[in-house]
């Protein structure tokens, strides 16, 4: 057989599979591709959902996207209310200390577990920030029945682990253990 023809044919045969991949991806999410032909991942194709909205959009956004059909996510975006941000600081185990919510966009105060108070939007919030000064990477959490160290006795620690030779030890280990502060 030519090289040509096979080229052509495992295009072809491609192009069938992911034409099917995006018809079974339309009938998961209740729809349906009215595209008849595939050309490549990047090129439109037309979705029917199931309240009959029709938009263009190319496979790769189309599979790879939380949201389905555009009409119906903006219909489906209910508006916030300020018991919703306190619930979110809830689950957080903080507070909301606002008293007036006006859109995800406005600055409110908020409060961690710590006590630690910042301003910060709603719509940080709702993506999953929370309080800087607990999550800066370096900060040390105690744990109880936590021995605090000294330098002096982080040095001494570290000499013994690199003086011991039949022990395969490493101050990171120790100094990782939940046990000790530094």
């Amino acid at each position: 057989m030519p090289a040509n023809f096979l080229k052509k044919w495992h295009k072809m045969l491609m192009a069938k599979l992911t034409l099917d991949i995006a018809k079974e991806i339309a009938r998961n999410r209740e729809g349906e591709c009215l595209s008849e032909e595939y050309v490549n991942n990047k090129a439109p194709m037309l979705w029917k959902c199931a309240k009959d909205h029709v938009w263009s959009a190319n496979l790769n956004c189309v599979k790879n996207s939380k949201t389905w059909c555009p009409w119906c996510a903006v219909e489906n975006r209910r508006t916030r209310t300020i018991e919703d941000m306190m619930k979110s600081a809830e689950k957080k185990g903080g507070l909301c200390l606002a008293t007036e919510y006006v859109n995800k966009r406005d600055s409110l105060e908020w409060q961690c577990k710590e006590g630690h108070k910042w301003k910060a939007s709603a719509k940080d919030i709702l993506k999953g920030t929370w309080c800087r000064r607990c999550s800066t990477p370096g900060r040390k959490r105690v744990i109880p029945n936590q021995k605090i160290i000294s330098v002096q006795e982080h040095i001494t620690l570290e000499q013994e682990c690199t003086q011991s030779k039949g022990m395969i030890h490493s101050i990171e280990n120790i100094i990782n253990d939940d046990s000790i502060l530094i």
